[in-house]
């Protein structure tokens, strides 16, 4: 085991105080959650298999070159919002 020492404002010592009442634990505790989930999967944000297949689908556009101006998309969005 090691242990840490982090200095807080009183501003940030209170919404980890705050977080672990409603989660009835221990600040510690609290704070090993936070730990974990921001290192879930080495830090990088998961994607669910949708969102993934939606990048590559998009990155393949690209590739192919499958793209739309955005002088177009623009034209096209005024033109809907103007209706």
């Amino acid at each position: 085991m090691t242990t840490i020492t982090v200095e807080l404002d009183e501003a940030q010592a209170a919404r980890l105080e705050t977080l672990a009442a409603k989660w009835q634990a221990d600040v510690k505790d609290v704070l090993i959650a936070g730990v974990e989930m921001l290192t879930q999967g080495e830090g990088e944000p998961s994607l669910t298999p949708e969102q993934e297949a939606a990048i590559r689908a998009g990155l393949a556009d690209i590739e192919a070159g499958r793209l739309i101006d955005n002088t177009d998309v623009m034209r096209e969005a005024r033109r809907i919002v103007e209706e």
